[in-house]
């Protein structure tokens, strides 16, 4: 008997759901989401600083970009690499 179109899109959420979970569980991604966690929210704790006048823009474009090269250095060394490389594309988000 042929699934029925519910039945195939419950079968693929369910495949999906296996896999996130997997994929979610595994340490390198656990360790590079920290990583991640920590640059955003650094990211976000700089741009507050300038909106409430503590930096200045210079500082505050400075803090951020170092908080990048923490990050992509951290994933260098999860992956050991010397280092990450990325492509204009994904670094200048002008």
């Amino acid at each position: 008997m042929a699934k029925t179109v519910l039945e195939q899109a419950i079968e693929k959420e369910e495949k999906r759901r296996d896999y996130r979970e997997e994929y979610n569980s595994k340490p390198s991604v656990k360790a590079k989401r920290t990583l991640y966690n920590k640059k955003r929210n650094g990211e976000l704790g700089v741009a507050k600083k300038f909106v409430d006048g503590k930096i200045t823009k210079e500082v505050a474009e400075g803090m951020i970009e170092l908080l990048g090269k923490e990050y992509l250095e951290g994933v260098a060394n999860l992956e050991g690499k010397k280092n990450i490389a990325r492509s204009p594309q994904h670094t200048n988000n002008a």
